[in-house]
C-alpha cells in the first residue's frame, strides 16, 4: 500500500494526502463483511483499470534524471 501511495505522489507531485486516499480507496475491492475486517483490511488493491488524468502544473519543479548512468554494470 505505502509503495502505491508514494508511485502516486511520484506521479504527480501536487497530489496531497487526501488525494492519494482518495485514489487508494477508488481503487480498492472490499472483500469479506463489509468494512474492515483482520482478513483484508479495508480490501484488495486494483490498480489494473488505473486510468487517471495527471496534470502538471509545474513541470519544471520535476527532479532532473542523471544521463550519466547508461546501465548495469555488466558480470
Amino acid at each position: 500500500m505505502s509503495g502505491t501511495a508514494a508511485m502516486l505522489k511520484l506521479e504527480d507531485l501536487a497530489r496531497t494526502v487526501q488525494d492519494i486516499e482518495r485514489l487508494l480507496k477508488k481503487y480498492t475491492t472490499d472483500k469479506g463483511p463489509a468494512g474492515w475486517g483482520p482478513q483484508f483490511g479495508e480490501g484488495i488493491l486494483d490498480f489494473s483499470n488505473y486510468n487517471e488524468m495527471v496534470i502538471q502544473k509545474n513541470p519544471s519543479t520535476l527532479p532532473k534524471i542523471s544521463s550519466d548512468i547508461q546501465s548495469f554494470p555488466t558480470r
